[in-house]
């Protein structure tokens, strides 16, 4: 069974999981439930850690993640996974899990820090929610990729899964299996286009809080509750119409 882990840092310099006025070494999370909170300015959540605006370019290292429900959230001018501010871009894989990441002000959920790289992103499955900070400078952060006035652009590879950038949500490829609990929040939409296909495994479910827009094909094998928001304009089976029922915590 896997446990949990609760990090905060209210230390300047100092990310909740990662590195202190550095890079975090090689990071390898492969489950649990993991949340991570960088309240100062220019510290990621996970990943690098710098103290000032003027510090210099730290090095910033790989970060993989393959399953476990991580939820990350950084103060300003810092990604909330990847990079400080002044930093280099960082390398983040997400195989799996449900990773959420929110940044502050100028920050990037997962990529950059306010004038550094963009980094590298690639999601070969799983979900992830990825939320910028709002930008008060000119070249605005970006969810996934770049922070405020990056200095490096960042790329973004998705293979598989399904992505958020700031609450708008679709699959990355023509089908998704959903095979653990997943909450659809308030603030976001998760759109199944024409063509694609969401299937609910047995031991899945989603409970939405948010909006559920079906154009495409939704399997329910498992359960879909609904506190919040379904349309549905596709096709569908296995107890999709089933009645409202409250949202599961």
């Amino acid at each position: 069974t896997m446990g949990s882990l609760i990090s905060t840092s209210e230390t300047l310099g100092q990310a909740a999981i990662g590195g202190y006025k550095g890079g975090s070494g090689t990071l390898v999370i492969n489950g649990g439930v993991i949340s991570a909170t960088s309240t100062q300015s220019f510290s990621a959540a996970i990943g690098c850690g710098s103290s000032s605006a003027y510090a210099s370019a730290y090095s910033c290292d790989p970060i993989t993640i393959n399953g476990g429900m991580v939820t990350a959230s950084s103060g300003a001018n810092a990604a909330a996974i990847g990079g400080s501010m002044n930093s280099p871009g960082c390398t983040v894989v997400v195989n799996g899990g449900i990773v959420t990441a929110t940044a502050g002000r100028n920050g990037s959920g997962i990529g950059g820090g306010r004038a550094g790289g963009g980094g590298n992103f690639t999601q070969n499955g799983g979900i992830v929610l990825a939320t910028c900070g709002h930008s008060d400078i000119s070249y605005h952060a970006i969810p996934i990729g770049n922070g405020a006035n990056s200095k490096t652009p960042g790329t973004a590879t998705y293979n598989g899964g399904i992505t958020f950038l700031s609450g708008v949500g679709k699959l990355n490829t023509a089908s998704f299996t959903l095979d653990q609990k997943f909450n659809l929040p308030a603030d976001a939409t998760l759109t199944v286009e024409s063509g694609k296909t969401l299937t609910v495994s047995e031991s899945g479910y989603i409970a939405i809080t948010g909006t559920l827009d079906n154009q495409g094909t939704i399997v329910n094998n498992g359960g879909i509750f609904n506190g919040g928001t379904f349309t549905n304009s596709g096709s569908g089976s296995c107890g999709l119409y089933a009645k409202d029922h409250p949202v599961v915590a």
